[in-house]
Protein backbone atom coordinates (compact mmCIF):
# COMPACT_ATOMS: atom_id res chain seq x y z
CA UNK A 1 0.00 0.00 0.00
CA UNK A 2 3.14 2.41 -0.85
CA UNK A 3 1.34 4.70 -2.13
CA UNK A 4 -2.22 4.13 -2.16
CA UNK A 5 -4.90 7.06 -1.95
CA UNK A 6 -1.72 9.50 -2.62
CA UNK A 7 -4.66 11.65 -4.72
CA UNK A 8 -2.47 14.23 -6.15
CA UNK A 9 0.25 11.92 -7.19
CA UNK A 10 0.69 12.59 -11.16
CA UNK A 11 3.92 11.15 -12.04
CA UNK A 12 6.47 8.90 -10.81
CA UNK A 13 9.42 6.32 -11.99
CA UNK A 14 9.95 3.05 -10.38
CA UNK A 15 13.69 2.44 -10.03
CA UNK A 16 15.17 -0.47 -12.17
CA UNK A 17 15.59 -2.57 -8.82
CA UNK A 18 12.19 -3.07 -8.40
CA UNK A 19 11.00 -6.23 -9.57
CA UNK A 20 7.67 -6.68 -7.98
CA UNK A 21 4.74 -4.33 -7.64
CA UNK A 22 2.42 -5.09 -4.41
CA UNK A 23 -0.97 -4.93 -4.11
CA UNK A 24 -2.69 -1.75 -4.51
CA UNK A 25 1.10 -0.09 -4.37
CA UNK A 26 -1.00 2.44 -6.37
CA UNK A 27 -4.66 2.13 -5.84
CA UNK A 28 -7.07 5.15 -5.70
CA UNK A 29 -3.93 7.33 -7.24
CA UNK A 30 -6.71 9.58 -9.14
CA UNK A 31 -4.17 12.24 -10.28
CA UNK A 32 -1.35 9.67 -11.61
CA UNK A 33 -1.17 10.41 -15.20
CA UNK A 34 2.36 8.79 -16.32
CA UNK A 35 4.18 5.97 -14.44
CA UNK A 36 7.23 4.20 -16.16
CA UNK A 37 7.92 0.83 -15.20
CA UNK A 38 11.23 -0.21 -16.01
CA UNK A 39 12.44 -3.40 -17.48
CA UNK A 40 12.88 -6.01 -14.77
CA UNK A 41 9.44 -5.65 -12.92
CA UNK A 42 7.91 -9.47 -13.22
CA UNK A 43 4.97 -8.86 -11.30
CA UNK A 44 2.01 -6.77 -11.19
CA UNK A 45 0.13 -7.81 -8.15
CA UNK A 46 -3.59 -7.45 -7.21
CA UNK A 47 -5.32 -4.05 -7.50
CA UNK A 48 -1.84 -2.37 -8.28
CA UNK A 49 -3.09 0.20 -10.26
CA UNK A 50 -7.43 0.04 -9.24
CA UNK A 51 -8.61 3.71 -9.15
CA UNK A 52 -6.32 5.21 -11.25
CA UNK A 53 -9.06 7.13 -12.84
CA UNK A 54 -6.50 9.61 -14.96
CA UNK A 55 -4.11 7.08 -16.06
CA UNK A 56 -4.19 7.04 -19.82
CA UNK A 57 -1.48 4.42 -20.78
CA UNK A 58 -0.23 1.76 -19.17
CA UNK A 59 3.01 0.10 -20.92
CA UNK A 60 3.89 -2.98 -19.43
CA UNK A 61 7.83 -3.53 -19.92
CA UNK A 62 9.29 -7.36 -21.43
CA UNK A 63 10.16 -8.50 -18.15
CA UNK A 64 6.42 -8.69 -17.11
CA UNK A 65 5.38 -12.17 -16.34
CA UNK A 66 2.42 -12.08 -13.86
CA UNK A 67 -0.87 -9.40 -13.92
CA UNK A 68 -2.95 -10.78 -10.92
CA UNK A 69 -6.76 -9.54 -10.67
CA UNK A 70 -7.68 -6.45 -10.89
CA UNK A 71 -4.48 -4.86 -12.11
CA UNK A 72 -6.43 -2.21 -14.19
CA UNK A 73 -9.95 -2.00 -12.80
CA UNK A 74 -11.38 1.17 -12.52
CA UNK A 75 -8.49 3.10 -15.14
CA UNK A 76 -11.34 3.78 -17.07
CA UNK A 77 -9.67 6.29 -19.32
CA UNK A 78 -7.18 3.02 -20.36
CA UNK A 79 -8.55 1.53 -23.45
CA UNK A 80 -5.79 -1.00 -24.67
CA UNK A 81 -3.29 -3.31 -23.47
CA UNK A 82 -0.42 -5.33 -24.83
CA UNK A 83 0.76 -8.04 -22.90
CA UNK A 84 4.75 -8.54 -23.32
CA UNK A 85 6.19 -12.26 -24.97
CA UNK A 86 7.47 -13.28 -21.30
CA UNK A 87 3.93 -13.42 -19.67
CA UNK A 88 3.08 -16.06 -18.30
CA UNK A 89 0.15 -15.89 -16.11
CA UNK A 90 -3.03 -13.03 -16.28
CA UNK A 91 -5.62 -13.81 -13.98
CA UNK A 92 -9.26 -14.32 -15.56
CA UNK A 93 -10.29 -10.52 -14.23
CA UNK A 94 -6.40 -8.90 -14.63
CA UNK A 95 -8.37 -6.71 -17.20
CA UNK A 96 -11.81 -5.91 -16.23
CA UNK A 97 -12.03 -1.85 -17.10
CA UNK A 98 -15.48 -0.78 -18.56
CA UNK A 99 -13.30 1.66 -21.29
CA UNK A 100 -11.23 -1.11 -22.74
CA UNK A 101 -11.52 -1.77 -26.62
CA UNK A 102 -8.52 -3.99 -26.82
CA UNK A 103 -6.15 -6.47 -25.46
CA UNK A 104 -2.93 -7.11 -27.83
CA UNK A 105 -0.75 -10.08 -26.66
CA UNK A 106 3.31 -10.14 -28.51
CA UNK A 107 2.80 -13.04 -30.98
CA UNK A 108 5.97 -14.58 -29.69
CA UNK A 109 4.04 -15.00 -26.53
CA UNK A 110 3.55 -18.76 -26.11
CA UNK A 111 0.83 -18.88 -23.45
CA UNK A 112 -1.62 -16.23 -24.51
CA UNK A 113 -3.07 -15.11 -27.76
CA UNK A 114 -5.25 -11.80 -28.88
CA UNK A 115 -7.54 -12.22 -31.86
CA UNK A 116 -9.17 -8.78 -33.33
CA UNK A 117 -8.36 -7.50 -29.73
CA UNK A 118 -9.86 -10.79 -27.64
CA UNK A 119 -7.47 -12.23 -24.96
CA UNK A 120 -7.32 -15.68 -25.17
CA UNK A 121 -5.26 -18.55 -23.83
CA UNK A 122 -2.41 -19.74 -26.50
CA UNK A 123 -4.63 -22.79 -27.95
CA UNK A 124 -7.95 -20.70 -28.15
CA UNK A 125 -9.57 -23.35 -25.43
CA UNK A 126 -10.33 -20.36 -23.27
CA UNK A 127 -12.11 -16.99 -23.96
CA UNK A 128 -10.39 -14.77 -20.93
CA UNK A 129 -11.35 -11.24 -21.77
CA UNK A 130 -13.60 -10.04 -24.23
CA UNK A 131 -12.86 -5.95 -23.50
CA UNK A 132 -16.25 -4.11 -21.99
CA UNK A 133 -15.70 -1.34 -24.68
CA UNK A 134 -15.29 -3.08 -27.96
CA UNK A 135 -17.35 -1.89 -30.43
CA UNK A 136 -19.07 -4.45 -32.02
CA UNK A 137 -23.00 -5.16 -31.75
CA UNK A 138 -22.48 -9.21 -32.57
CA UNK A 139 -20.03 -11.40 -31.81
CA UNK A 140 -19.16 -15.25 -32.59
CA UNK A 141 -17.27 -17.22 -30.11
CA UNK A 142 -14.76 -19.26 -32.20
CA UNK A 143 -15.51 -23.03 -32.25
CA UNK A 144 -12.15 -23.98 -30.01
CA UNK A 145 -13.37 -22.59 -27.05
CA UNK A 146 -14.20 -24.49 -24.28
CA UNK A 147 -14.50 -22.08 -21.49
CA UNK A 148 -15.42 -18.44 -21.20
CA UNK A 149 -14.35 -16.22 -18.31
CA UNK A 150 -15.27 -12.54 -19.39
CA UNK A 151 -17.50 -11.74 -22.24
CA UNK A 152 -19.35 -8.33 -20.86
CA UNK A 153 -19.73 -5.75 -22.94
CA UNK A 154 -21.34 -2.44 -23.57
CA UNK A 155 -22.48 -2.68 -27.06
CA UNK A 156 -22.95 -6.52 -28.12
CA UNK A 157 -26.46 -7.44 -28.83
CA UNK A 158 -26.11 -10.98 -30.22
CA UNK A 159 -23.66 -13.46 -28.88
CA UNK A 160 -23.35 -16.84 -30.51
CA UNK A 161 -21.73 -19.71 -28.71
CA UNK A 162 -20.91 -22.76 -29.99
CA UNK A 163 -21.65 -26.30 -29.75
CA UNK A 164 -18.73 -27.52 -27.40
CA UNK A 165 -18.48 -24.90 -24.82
CA UNK A 166 -18.48 -26.28 -21.71
CA UNK A 167 -17.93 -23.97 -18.98
CA UNK A 168 -19.51 -20.11 -18.34
CA UNK A 169 -18.20 -18.64 -15.60
CA UNK A 170 -19.85 -15.70 -13.04
CA UNK A 171 -20.75 -13.13 -14.04
CA UNK A 172 -19.60 -13.78 -17.50
CA UNK A 173 -22.14 -11.38 -19.35
CA UNK A 174 -22.69 -9.11 -16.05
CA UNK A 175 -22.09 -5.57 -17.64
CA UNK A 176 -23.66 -6.57 -21.23
CA UNK A 177 -26.81 -3.94 -20.92
CA UNK A 178 -27.58 -4.45 -24.41
CA UNK A 179 -27.43 -7.90 -24.98
CA UNK A 180 -30.84 -9.50 -26.64
CA UNK A 181 -29.92 -12.96 -28.28
CA UNK A 182 -27.81 -15.89 -26.45
CA UNK A 183 -28.75 -19.48 -27.06
CA UNK A 184 -27.04 -21.74 -24.61
CA UNK A 185 -25.81 -24.79 -26.35
CA UNK A 186 -26.28 -28.15 -24.68
CA UNK A 187 -22.48 -29.10 -24.76
CA UNK A 188 -22.41 -26.37 -21.17
CA UNK A 189 -21.96 -28.34 -18.60
CA UNK A 190 -21.04 -25.51 -15.73
CA UNK A 191 -22.78 -22.29 -15.78
CA UNK A 192 -22.54 -19.52 -12.99
CA UNK A 193 -25.14 -16.50 -12.89
CA UNK A 194 -23.87 -15.82 -16.59
CA UNK A 195 -25.66 -12.52 -16.84
CA UNK A 196 -26.66 -10.75 -13.66
CA UNK A 197 -28.34 -8.41 -13.34
CA UNK A 198 -29.41 -8.01 -17.34
CA UNK A 199 -30.60 -11.79 -17.50
CA UNK A 200 -34.56 -10.54 -17.36
CA UNK A 201 -33.72 -8.43 -21.05
CA UNK A 202 -32.60 -11.66 -22.91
Amino acid sequence: LAFCRCRSLAKIDIPKSVSVINRMAFGSCESLENITLPDGVTVLSTDVFSNCVSLKELILPESIETIESSAIWGCDNIKSISVPAKTTFIDENAFINKCLESVIVDEENKYYKSVDGVLFNKEMTKLITYPVSKKAEEYTVPDSVKTICNLENKYMKTLVLPEGVEVIGYGALDSSPNLRELNIPASVIDIGNVCGNYFEKI
